[in-house]
């Protein structure tokens, strides 16, 4: 049983994935199934059979993971934009309730004056 990263720079350059982390997740999420199961040739054969289908269908998988991983970025920083709206959102509310608070002290504190 091989691991991908075992697999020299050639060997994985002979399948079609440009870099093990492209290979590795066309494993894990496409197949669903792990690299350990397989000696180091049929890895080598899976992996090309499998990358050569998705030419044939005109998929680059090399560039599909590129544009997935920069999707996969630009939600993180959606979530971390949500996020920072909503804490600048319930900070803009607590402010405007401090700031009526106060104003209504202030009016309380005049009318205790005027007694």
């Amino acid at each position: 049983m091989v691991n991908l990263s075992k697999l020299s720079k050639d060997e994985l350059r002979a399948t079609g994935f440009k870099n093990v982390s492209v290979a590795k997740n066309y494993i894990k999420d496409i197949l669903k199934t792990k690299a350990q199961k397989y000696n180091k040739e049929e890895l080598i054969n899976k992996l090309t059979s499998e990358f050569n289908k998705f030419k044939n269908f005109g998929i680059d998988l090399n560039e599909a993971n590129k544009t997935s991983k920069k999707a996969e970025l630009t939600s993180k920083k959606a979530e971390i934009s949500i996020k920072k709206g909503e804490q600048d959102l319930y900070d803009l509310t607590k402010g405007e309730r401090d700031k009526i608070r106060n104003e209504i002290k202030s009016k309380i504190d005049c009318y205790h004056v005027i007694e």
